[in-house]
Order: structure tokens, then C-alpha cells, then sequence
């Protein structure tokens, strides 16, 4: 049993240090990533047990890479984009991996380009977006009234920054029902950093729905 354990802490030691490399790697391309510092993605104990645990898309635990307008790493980003793909395969019995790839309007990436990222992640990890983030992760809701709920928010962004709270379920965009989850991401599309959009939030042990005023952010900062 030692034996079997040793040989398995060593292999994790060799593919995050090969995730750490290839993340730095991809940053001085100038790839943007979230977090910057690769040593995050394992620095939680509470939040990662091994390489098979799920993971919070939102967290510091879980790699975002933003592919923009400014993504210039070409062929040699590709090749280490590939080095990446253990914090998927790592991650098969949960279901969910520890990355996510954004293609923001703007880039510059040719479909066979924006396939070849799904190849090396899979469709359901490669996400087109518009140039701004709220900064939440959803549930499903079982009922007929629509709306998004709110179950994880990403630190500093700009749900955080509104007080959205995880559980909230957001019925209006600027005075429109949301249907869906999808339905926020294309109506997001319309907007820049730095607007300022108005939520209808019910929120559990409020009465009555409410609005929130956002200012909304980029998905980094540059």
C-alpha cells in the first residue's frame, strides 16, 4: 500500500508541476488567465482533495483562460494548452475539471482554432461569451417562473461587488424576464465593461423582489 501511495503522490507532483510550467508558460505569451499564480489551483485543502475532486468554476481553484482580442500566443499556445488538459482528465469520475476556456467577442481565432480548443477540453468547457462577466456560477430551477439562480460567486467580480448573494434567483435584466441562464449570457453580449445594468433580485427571507444596480467588469484585469 505505501508503495502504491508513493508512486501516486509522485505522479501528482509531476502533472501539477507540469500544469504550474505550462501556466507560466502561456502568461508570458501573454495569455489571459485567472489566477495568475498557478500555485493557487492546489492552495486550498478545503477546496481541493486530490485530483478527483469537483470543483467551483468561480473559485481560485478552478484555471480560467480568456481567450480576447489580445490573444496573441499562437502555434506555441496551442502545444501548451494541450499540457493543460490533465486537469480535465483528471477530473473524469466527478465530471466537472479544474479549466475553463473563454473565447470573448473579439478574438481573433478561426473556428478550426475554436474546435481544436473543444478537442483538447471538451464542448462543454470551451464557452463563448460576451466582453463582460457577472461573476456567478447557477443551478437549475424546477419551476416554471424562470430566472437565474445564484449558487457561487466569483471573488471581486461584479456580482460581489452588487451584494448578489449564492441563492438569489435573478427574475429581471433591466426590467426583462430572464428565462435561463443562457438567455443572461446573450443578453450580457450587448454590453462593455463598466455599464451599469439593474437586476430584479428574490432573495430568501425577503418578502418581496427587489433591484440591484451592477457595474459591470471586464473577465480580467489587464
Amino acid at each position: 500500500w505505501f508503495v502504491a501511495e508513493a508512486a501516486r503522490e509522485s505522479l501528482e507532483r509531476h502533472w501539477k508541476r507540469r500544469v504550474e510550467i505550462a501556466v507560466l508558460e502561456l502568461q508570458k505569451l501573454g495569455a489571459p488567465m485567472s489566477p495568475k499564480d498557478p500555485t493557487q489551483l492546489w492552495a486550498s485543502s478545503n477546496d481541493y482533495a486530490g485530483p478527483f475532486n469537483r470543483q467551483d468554476p468561480t473559485s481560485d481553484n478552478h484555471l480560467k483562460i480568456f481567450v480576447d482580442e489580445y490573444w496573441k500566443t499562437g502555434p506555441r499556445g496551442f502545444e501548451l494548452l494541450k499540457r493543460l488538459s490533465s486537469l480535465v482528465s483528471h477530473d473524469f469520475m466527478a465530471g466537472l475539471s479544474r479549466v475553463s476556456m473563454y473565447v470573448i467577442d473579439g478574438h481573433p481565432l478561426e473556428q478550426e482554432q475554436i474546435a481544436q480548443l473543444k478537442a483538447i477540453f471538451g464542448d462543454t468547457r470551451v464557452s463563448e461569451r460576451g466582453r463582460v462577466c457577472l461573476g456567478i456560477s447557477h443551478q437549475p430551477l424546477n419551476n416554471d417562473r424562470g430566472g437565474v439562480e445564484v449558487s457561487n460567486i466569483q471573488r471581486d467580480s461584479s456580482a460581489e461587488k452588487a451584494k448578489i448573494q449564492p441563492d438569489d434567483v435573478l427574475l429581471k435584466f433591466d426590467g426583462k424576464p430572464l428565462t435561463d441562464f443562457d438567455n443572461l449570457i446573450e443578453v450580457l453580449k450587448a454590453y462593455r465593461p463598466d455599464d451599469e445594468v439593474t437586476f430584479e433580485v428574490l432573495r430568501y427571507g425577503v418578502r418581496k423582489p427587489f433591484e440591484v444596480k451592477v457595474k459591470l467588469q471586464g473577465w480580467y484585469e489587464r
